[in-house]
């Protein structure tokens, strides 16, 4: 409910996933604010608290906390504050990645789905073109152009829908 707060502590590993780039962690978080501190207690990530303060509501976010390498071999202690009316239902699933793949986060688990509705949105992209130009063409096979660029439209509105709903537009 509004007001309740988890706290999370994660033992990260000894070294680094990657000398040469940071290291993130990933995980996404309903309608809360987030604060990761590192084992001395200082704040090493913050979200959202500018947002709520300006009225704005937080959504469904998806976090990547950058973290220092003096964190390694040690605890890190996140905190979640829920500020909306309704408590979070989901288990959280953090996941530490390189800083240059921290962006594909949203596709684990999700690959056929991406490639899936993915093509589809392509597809769909390409019909709505090719039936825009057969309509004002010199051919103007306008009724078999339109029942196209129906369909068409109708699958790039389900393709979006469901990479959003997969938060994979982000």
């Amino acid at each position: 409910n509004q007001g309740d707060q988890l706290d999370f502590y994660i033992k990260l590993p000894k070294q680094a996933l990657n000398q040469l780039q940071m290291n993130k962690l990933c995980f996404w978080q309903y309608h809360s604010l987030i604060r990761i501190y590192g084992s001395d207690g200082g704040l090493i990530y913050s979200y959202g608290d500018r947002e709520y303060k300006r009225g704005k509501m937080l959504g469904n976010e998806y976090i990547s906390a950058p973290i220092p390498r003096y964190c390694f071999g040690s605890v890190i202690h996140i905190e979640v504050k829920q500020v909306q009316a309704y408590s979070s239902s989901h288990i959280t699933k953090f996941r530490l990645m390189n800083a240059g793949e921290a962006h594909l986060y949203p596709l684990l688990g999700n690959r056929l789905n991406f490639a899936l509705y993915g093509s589809l949105l392509l597809v769909s992209v390409f019909a709505i073109s090719i039936s825009l130009v057969r309509m004002i063409g010199v051919n103007q096979d306008r009724k078999g152009s339109l029942v196209t660029m129906n369909l068409s439209l109708f699958l790039l509105a389900m393709s979006i829908w469901q990479l959003s709903s997969r938060r994979m537009f982000y």
